[in-house]
């Protein structure tokens, strides 16, 4: 897996990856958009004070950009661009625990990437 130097260097990939041509590319794009300015927003806000309120917040950033180019790079099954956009919003938060191999009625174990927001 390639190391992040800087936001920018982050951001950077996901934007490459929302090229992929879709019906709906320009409702996707947005969302993408949307969803790089608040990482961006949060990213300057973070400080020692407010950091465990934070952290839980660009985590689940992280999940919706990864299940994002997952339906846009892997999935034929779902094609409607608002549809995609529900899913995400609904399934982010248990992203790390399944990609960890927890099932959904499982508790994992205690760990800051569990911490979705």
């Amino acid at each position: 897996m390639k190391s992040f130097k800087n936001n920018f260097n982050y951001q950077q990939k996901w934007q490459i990856e929302v090229e992929v041509e879709n019906s709906d590319a320009a409702i996707l794009k947005n969302y993408n958009l949307t969803l790089l300015k608040e990482l961006d927003t949060l990213i300057k806000e973070i400080s020692s004070e407010n950091f465990w309120e934070i952290i839980p917040k660009i985590l689940g950033i992280d999940s919706k950009l990864n299940l994002l180019n997952f339906f846009l790079l892997e999935s034929d099954a779902v094609s409607n661009s608002k549809e995609i956009i529900e899913i995400i919003e609904k399934d982010y938060l248990s992203y790390n625990k399944e990609l960890c191999g927890y099932r959904l009625n499982e508790t994992p174990s205690y760990s800051l990437i569990f911490d979705i927001k």
